[in-house]
């Protein structure tokens, strides 16, 4: 049985009576409620869908208590907003955001404290936050956390505190570039690092030297970088200026990218001469000549977890941070 009328909507009332149940029966039914038996579930979506009903989501949110919307809380002053680096991990949180019927809400942060960021929480204007760019020098997450407001950091996280995180490992991606190094006669490395105040940055440079050590090679130059195309430019007439090494990593591939354009115009053969690692894998990785060899960071896996462990933790229910691991891909560079 169909609604007569052209903008006639079936109400979860009509529905409920129908049912001969409380409306707020009708809407744990139709939001799977746990507190109904299955069969009474199964009756009342039944019901519901014969009759052409249409769930309101102001009424799924008000009934539940929930804005049923996460906020992606980016950084408004940094270009790097429009980078690949966030499309991904944003359309990766969309991906998993839609199976859980959440929306996903982006939120400009040019330095909010934290009482402005709780206040979108408390105030339902969205149920969890997720945190992108974070750099060391941010301390708002201890009063978000005093405050009971539940918050993810991708790429990020802070040692001896409970603040649940989605990160990449690092480490599987790196020790399989130094043993492809290693395999093809490379004995002599440099590197290219990240900004100071990434968290990120300072743990792949830490590996990088570990692994100098473990695999026996000799580190020629650490270059400071700041993970811009600009800073992998500047990089080359570094490297290029004492000991030439045998190859170069990089901690991300846009460093990689301005290191290998200016290593092209100083007439540097690239793998013959030098062999150069990125890592990422952003889509121009495959665009350009050579194609670069690099380290896989899986955003998009990293973003639809992050929001599963974000509404797992919005339902009360005890989450882990995880690191997600990288892994080598080869290519012309290296």
């Amino acid at each position: 049985m169909r609604p007569s009328g052209k903008n006639k909507r079936i109400s979860r009332e009509a529905i409920a009576a129908r049912a001969r149940v409380s409306p707020s029966t009708v809407s744990r039914a139709l939001s799977d409620s746990p507190l109904l038996p299955e069969t009474t579930r199964r009756r009342i979506k039944a019901l519901a869908l014969r009759l052409g009903y249409v769930p309101s989501h102001l009424g799924r949110s008000y009934y539940q208590g929930k804005s049923f919307r996460l906020g992606v809380v980016v950084p408004f002053s940094n270009r790097a907003v429009v980078s690949e680096y966030f499309s991904r991990m944003i359309y990766g949180m969309i991906a998993a955001a839609e199976k859980e019927r959440y929306t996903v809400t982006v939120v400009a942060d040019d330095g909010l404290p934290a009482r402005d960021l709780a206040t979108r929480v408390l105030s339902r204007s969205v149920d969890g936050l997720l945190f992108l760019n974070c750099h060391l020098k941010d301390r708002r997450f201890g009063e978000l956390r005093g405050r009971g407001v539940p918050f993810v950091l991708l790429h990020h996280y802070v040692k001896n505190r409970p603040y649940l995180f989605l990160e990449c490992d690092s480490e599987p991606g790196m020790r399989q570039a130094f043993v492809h190094l290693r395999d093809r006669g490379v004995r002599t490395v440099a590197y290219v690092a990240g900004n100071r105040q990434s968290v990120d940055a300072l743990d792949r440079l830490a590996l990088y030297r570990r692994f100098v050590r473990v695999f026996g090679f000799k580190s020629v130059r650490i270059v400071q970088g700041d993970y811009s195309r600009t800073s992998g430019q500047r990089a080359a007439g570094d490297i290029l200026a004492g000991p030439v090494p045998q190859a170069v990593l990089c901690a991300n591939d846009r460093m990689a990218f301005g290191l290998l354009e200016k290593l092209k115009e100083r007439g540097v053969r690239v793998p013959e001469e030098m062999r150069i690692v990125g890592f990422d894998d952003q889509s121009v990785c495959t665009l350009i000549s050579q194609k670069l060899t690099t380290i896989e960071n899986p955003f998009e896996e990293i973003g639809r977890r992050a929001v599963r462990k974000l509404i797992e933790a919005i339902r009360g229910k005890p989450v882990l941070g995880e690191r997600v691991s990288s892994r080598l891909i080869v290519r012309e560079s290296a």
